[in-house]
């Protein structure tokens, strides 16, 4: 059922008080034992104890018996993207057809990744927030907003992936604010945005979870030189590094992606790199760089007005 994980699984939907909606795979087997079952429940903050255990078991496995009568088996998927062959796409719990139809898609290692991916506010509003960057002097903008309509076609260039680094000396030059502009169009900037004191296997994570949709983060200024570097290669060439089990035997689990990195730093990352050893040829040649500077053509008063 879900692309990865090592066996077949049923999603449920627990809606929490104080959490909200979680989604949680419980292993098919599990549901047929009805002690594994009760000893899941509590491990994921289920709290069903003695006889509703059974009654619990009972409904899940009638339920699971009318959805395998009613419909077929439906493919799930852990990455958001293109899916069949550039013919539907994922976002958030959505799976959208070129018919324009629409299916469920909740693919539990995917449920942290995507919490940011949904529809809300005014469109209305939205563009006349972006409308301020439609002036003289606000091209570095456009440009790096670009890519949050760009990324998704990044598949049809024939190149695996992108860095874009926006860098400026001095703080408060709308840097970061561009990057919540990129995501705002696909959900919450918040919850999408990665920030440079997330880990780089976590960065590496979300990035092979967006798949194709654009990743931006947010002041790499004290990454390491051989971080900058990994990364560049790593975003470029467009999946996660090979690993191995504790037996030797390689992971089966290899994320692909093909999308655009948009950072931002106050120093520039090709004199970083070209500090960090002596020939980085082949990471500036991966890195698209250009310097930002704030045109003020926008006042306080306005920003706030819209």
């Amino acid at each position: 059922m879900f692309p990865h994980l090592p066996r077949k699984v049923t999603v449920l939907r627990c809606h929490k008080q104080a959490d909200g909606v979680i989604d949680l795979a419980v292993p098919v087997e599990t549901i047929g034992q009805t002690k594994d079952l009760g000893k899941w429940l509590s491990k994921h903050g289920l709290l069903i104890f003695g006889k509703a255990v059974n009654t619990m078991q009972a409904y899940l496995m009638t339920y699971m018996a009318e959805l395998q009568a009613r419909a077929s088996h439906v493919q799930q998927y852990n990455q958001l993207g293109w899916k069949d062959d550039y013919t539907a796409f994922v976002l958030g719990h959505s799976l959208h057809k070129a018919d324009g139809t629409s299916v469920d898609n909740t693919a539990s290692g995917a449920v942290a990744t995507i919490r940011g991916f949904a529809k809300r506010g005014d469109l209305a509003v939205w563009r006349q927030v972006m409308s301020l960057y439609e002036r003289g002097g606000m091209e570095p903008y456009q440009f790096a907003i670009g890519t949050a309509f760009g990324a998704p076609l990044m598949p049809f260039s024939g190149y695996e992936g992108a860095v874009v680094a926006m860098v400026s000396p001095d703080g408060g030059q709308g840097k970061t604010t561009a990057l919540h502009a990129i995501n705002s169009v696909w959900g919450n900037p918040k919850d999408i945005g990665l920030q440079a004191n997330d880990t780089p296997n976590a960065v590496l994570k979300r990035i092979g979870a967006y798949n194709n949709l654009p990743i931006t983060l947010d002041e790499v200024s004290n990454t390491t030189g051989q971080q900058l570097s990994d990364l560049a290669y790593q975003i470029t060439q467009g999946r996660e590094r090979r690993r191995l089990n504790s037996d030797a035997s390689e992971k089966p689990t290899l994320e692909r992606w093909s999308t655009i990195l948009t950072v931002t730093a106050n120093q520039s990352l090709l004199a970083r790199l070209a500090l960090h050893k002596s020939n980085s040829d082949a990471e500036v040649h991966r890195i698209i760089e250009y310097m930002v500077q704030n045109p003020m053509t926008v006042s306080k008063a306005e920003c706030q007005a819209r």
